[in-house]
């Protein structure tokens, strides 16, 4: 018997484990790297969202007149009782864990907690009062919390800031719930492995094993980051409805939005184009034009009984997206809305005077993450509002369309019936 037996007679025993450990190493390592990618693209996508959110409340005009106004007199139960219910509804709206207001000292307007407002804050406020904005995690009343700050402007001076955060415990947690959903698969893929090893011996191939793992959990991530861009897409068309309603004084037809989505009291009033949500829109919508020199222009009637969150969300992302287009352009700029909502049928179109769209991105115009926009640079999600419009469109039995005009623009137009009375929060976005 030669020498060498017994050493191969002790590694033929030992290789089905080294195979087994082997197939365990590689799906934990699998796991492991997949959920720190997770983690950190569900990160990016909830710090686009607060960011998003602290710079709207920033620009609402009523924010920035109570800070005007208490530069000199500082914080008193008047001007918070103005701003805390803004402060409620918009962090309400947006699913964030506290929206704080401060003046240019750090005092707080706003906070969830009552005794903590008329108080300065727990943390520096010194580098957002000095114009700089600031995303990133601190321990503040609350706890550690993932928060954007940016400074409130008024005529170019800072006199304030706003604060949007959401607690660590709470992204913590929904990662967690995110990665025992795919344990399972983990788990079934390694008893796989496992059971293969010891079948095939030396010709399994662990690593197809591990890649069809990593596959799944890649696929299941990626679904995660496309959904939370189309919630910050989304969410930033409401948050528009609300700061118009806002501005107008119309509080309690902003209750009444709200509480298509939280449980919020509703009211309203009638609207220019017959309905208030329309109406409010329409109005932050020109302010955003106007501020960029494009002329929002306006035909049409809205039925306030067939207007849902459908219908708003298709009008912002449409308008949004010619507003964009026209921006920065030569000759007129100039984006026409045009609504035919009535209990029947509804129909949106939009035209744009802007470039018109590359024809090599017509075919795919309305598939998720093709963008006819240029990168702005600041990490923000792109390709999803005209996937969203599409999806609606689906959904709702109608059709999103595009068409090119004579003078090189753009046209835009959604349509689907309704083939029985809309109800107020049809959809919940």
């Amino acid at each position: 018997m030669s020498e060498h037996t017994p050493v191969l007679r002790v590694a033929g025993r030992l290789l089905p484990l080294v195979q087994v450990v082997i197939v365990v190493v590689c799906v934990a390592v699998t796991v492991a790297v997949a959920a720190a990618v997770h983690a950190a693209q569900l990160r990016q996508g909830i710090g686009e969202r607060v960011r998003a959110v602290a710079l709207s409340l920033a620009e609402l005009p009523e924010v920035g007149e109570v800070l005007a106004g208490a530069v000199d007199d500082g914080v008193d139960e008047r001007s918070t009782a103005r701003l805390q219910p803004v402060a409620d509804l918009v962090a309400s709206a947006a699913g964030v864990d506290y929206v704080v207001v401060t003046d240019d000292d750090g005092v707080r307007f706003t906070h969830p907690t009552p005794r903590l407002r008329g108080e300065p804050v727990s943390t520096d406020p010194a580098e957002v009062l000095g114009g700089a904005e600031f995303l990133g995690t601190e321990t503040g009343t609350l706890g550690p919390s993932y928060r954007a700050k940016v400074p409130v402007l008024v005529d170019g001076t800072v006199v304030g800031t706003a604060s949007v955060g959401i607690l660590e415990s709470r992204i913590s947690a929904e990662a967690a719930a995110a990665l025992g959903g795919v344990l399972p698969w983990a788990l079934g893929a390694g008893l796989v492995g496992t059971a293969m090893s010891a079948l095939l011996g030396a010709r399994v191939d662990v690593r197809l094993r591990a890649a069809a793992v990593q596959g799944i959990e890649l696929e299941h991530t990626r679904a995660r980051e496309a959904e939370l861009a189309a919630q910050t897409h989304e969410f930033r068309n409401r948050l528009h409805v609300i700061a118009g309603m806002v501005e107008s004084g119309r509080s309690r037809e902003a209750l009444g939005f709200i509480g298509e989505v939280v449980p919020v009291v509703p009211g309203g009033s009638p609207a220019v184009v017959g309905d208030a949500r329309v109406d409010a829109l329409l109005r932050a919508l020109a302010a955003e034009a106007s501020a960029v020199g494009v002329r929002l222009a306006v035909s049409g009637a809205a039925d306030p009984a067939a207007v849902d969150v459908d219908v708003i969300t298709v009008l912002g992302n449409l308008a949004d997206n010619a507003i964009e287009a026209c921006a920065g352009g030569d000759g007129p700029r100039e984006v026409r809305v045009r609504l035919d909502v009535d209990r029947s049928r509804v129909e949106i179109e939009v035209q744009d005077s802007g470039h018109g769209i590359d024809p090599a991105l017509a075919p795919d115009v309305f598939a998720r993450g093709v963008t006819t926009h240029e990168p702005d640079g600041g990490g923000a999600a792109r390709g999803e509002g005209l996937a969203t419009v599409a999806e609606i469109c689906r959904h709702r039995g109608g059709a999103a369309e595009l068409g090119c005009l004579p003078s090189g623009g753009t046209r835009f137009r959604a349509s689907w019936p309704l083939r029985r009375p809309a109800v107020a929060g049809g959809r919940d976005g």
